[in-house]
């Protein structure tokens, strides 16, 4: 089906949504929630979705200032502010702002004693 879909003359841009459609690999244009036209061969679309979203970290290791290991768990809430950057500036946006995130986390971890962390 994914396949098939790929090979569709149209693409439906949905709310909340911005879309990058490029020609042969240049020539971007941003695409604005709708109905749109592509050639199925020639043109590559990249979509980004423009809601806040949220990345869940469970048992993320790090170490108190006092090096005490410690295993802590949360979310990461985040919203793409410029679509463009992250369509083309990064090659994969999400695991970019899980890695920063998880080693923000580890830092903020580092500061802290473990007597601060506990209570």
């Amino acid at each position: 089906m994914q396949f098939l879909r790929s090979l569709s003359p149209f693409i439906v841009v949905n709310q909340a949504e911005t879309a990058y459609r490029q020609l042969l690999g240049m020539n971007r244009v941003k695409l604005d929630p709708g109905f749109r036209l592509r050639i199925p061969v020639i043109h590559q679309v990249d979509r980004v979705d423009m809601r806040e979203r949220s990345i869940y970290f469970t048992e993320l290791n790090g170490f108190t200032s006092d090096n005490v290991p410690v295993s802590v768990s949360g979310t990461l809430f985040y919203k793409v502010t410029d679509a463009e950057k992250a369509c083309f500036s990064v090659s994969n946006y999400v695991n970019a702002i899980a890695s920063v995130g998880e080693s923000t986390s580890r830092a903020i971890i580092g500061r802290f004693s473990y007597d601060k962390i506990i209570s």
